[in-house]
């Protein structure tokens, strides 16, 4: 039996008590509808509503994982280019011509339909 439901990670579990999750009225429920309440997680099964007695899992598969991995590392390049940018005048000055030529690059792309 489900008893709780919490954040792991980059997931974040977040409920409402006692409420179903579509804001429907439990009575006129819908075919698979989920609501956790009171500590137990329950779906609609067409006839009233039936305890889910097994253990779940939400995990994110490893393509979104590889993507989260590889935003975590540029961010940090980021960060530390922002850092060397703000000490070093030359990192900065640099930094603005290779966006500037960066920008030219994708306009003339745009232009000739190759982007």
């Amino acid at each position: 039996m489900i008893t709780s439901a919490g954040s792991i990670g980059s997931i974040q579990v977040v409920s409402n008590s006692s409420s179903p999750w579509l804001a429907l009225n439990s009575a006129n429920a819908f075919i698979g509808q989920m609501r956790f309440i009171s500590g137990k997680c329950e779906v609609y099964n067409g006839q009233g509503w039936q305890q889910i007695s097994s253990h779940i899992d939400v995990t994110l598969n490893s393509e979104v994982e590889d993507i989260i991995k590889w935003a975590r590392q540029k961010k940090s390049e980021d960060d530390k280019l922002k850092i060397l940018a703000s000490k070093y005048p030359a990192v900065k000055d640099l930094k603005e011509k290779l966006d500037m030529v960066l920008a030219l690059v994708q306009e003339e792309k745009k232009a000739d339909g190759t982007s």
